[in-house]
Formats: structure tokens, sequence, C-alpha cells
């Protein structure tokens, strides 16, 4: 990673890594011949997922429109390790 090239990540996309964060392509001048293998041993899943949908009716301000003081909840939540 402290070799990579490009462009620099903002500020808020940055880890804990002590290092420049760089988005690449390639890698900086004394490495630029360098190349990365990677190797993913993943497999593909069919799996089924639930959608939780909820509504919340506020009482705060009943003079309003129904339509606009209503709170929709909508969570789905599916990771891609067992251990997330």
């Amino acid at each position: 990673m402290t070799n990579m090239g490009g462009a620099s990540l903002p500020p808020d996309w940055k880890g804990a890594l002590n290092v420049s964060y760089h988005i690449g392509p390639g890698f900086i001048s004394d490495f630029a011949l360098n190349k990365v293998r990677l190797n993913v041993h993943s497999y593909n899943q069919v799996t089924r997922i639930y959608n939780v949908i909820g509504q919340i009716r506020g009482a705060q301000e009943p003079d309003k429109d129904q339509k606009k003081c209503l709170i929709k909840i909508l969570r789905n939540h599916k990771v891609s390790t067992p251990r997330s």
C-alpha cells in the first residue's frame, strides 16, 4: 500500500494504517514495474434475505398531513463474511 501511485484518497476514506493512501493506477516510480497477484477464494451462493419494513405514526403534530408525518423504517443488512 505504501508504494501505490495515483491520486490521494479523501481524508474520510483513509484507514488506520500509517501510510499515504492512494487509489492508483499503478505504483510510485521506483516500483512502477511491480504487479499484484490477487487470489480470491469465494463462492457464489443463493441466499434468502429479508426486508424489515415498519412505520411509526407521529402524534406530535396532528394538524399536519399524515403522509408527511409518517416515518418509514427500512433495514436490510447482508454481509459477505459470517463474522462481520
